[in-house]
């Protein structure tokens, strides 16, 4: 397949506007995202980020942070992650655990390059949700956009502080690109029966 005639020129380096920009722009979404997270259990009981949580009375968090957290591969998360998929997963456990509340869903990835499956909570941050959402009510879906949707287990985040009733919230465990629509539509599993009522 021949490019068009007038594919657009990739840039090789950002003007300094461009670059200022980008840097601005990095630097205040980390910075965002460290002060939304300090509650986190992930953020205080992180092996990980102790020489972090150790010197927070500095005034540069940012530099603080490039300095004392050492980059790190999804084995740092992965006993947190576990906790998600332990067996009566209870609310008390799992709130504000890698980011404030509940995951909207878990991702898990394909499993295809050999190794074990991995899973991603994925939460929803409001400022970063795109405006003009269609309604779950209003939807109509084709069997095709039904199957976007699956799932491969939903978790029954409950409280067992509580008896364990009733379902705190329903959190589906499932591809990327399906948790992504689903949180988009805001389309939760307790829709699916309408959903599959208009085959």
């Amino acid at each position: 397949m021949n490019p068009p005639i007038n594919s657009p020129v990739h840039l090789q380096t950002l003007t300094p506007a461009l670059a200022a920009a980008l840097e601005s722009r990095t630097q205040s979404t980390l910075l965002d995202l460290l002060t939304r997270n300090r509650g986190t259990k992930y953020f205080n009981e992180s092996p990980l980020l102790a020489s972090y949580r150790s010197l927070l009375h500095n005034d540069d968090l940012l530099d603080l942070f490039y300095k004392s957290v050492p980059l790190s591969s999804y084995l740092a998360y992965k006993p947190f992650i576990a906790r998600f998929l332990a067996p009566n997963p209870n609310a008390s456990d799992l709130t504000d655990l890698l980011a404030p509340g509940l995951p909207e869903f878990i991702s898990h990835s394909s499993g295809t390059s050999g190794g074990a499956v991995k899973h991603f909570p994925k939460y929803r941050h409001a400022q970063y949700t795109p405006a003009g959402q269609p309604s779950a009510k209003q939807l109509t879906m084709s069997i095709c956009g039904i199957n976007s949707l699956r799932y491969s287990q939903v978790l029954h985040i409950v409280d067992l502080e509580k008896g364990g009733e009733p379902v705190i919230k329903k959190v589906p465990v499932c591809l990327m690109s399906c948790g992504g629509l689903r949180q988009y539509l805001g389309v939760g599993v307790d829709y699916d029966e309408a959903l599959m009522a208009q085959r």
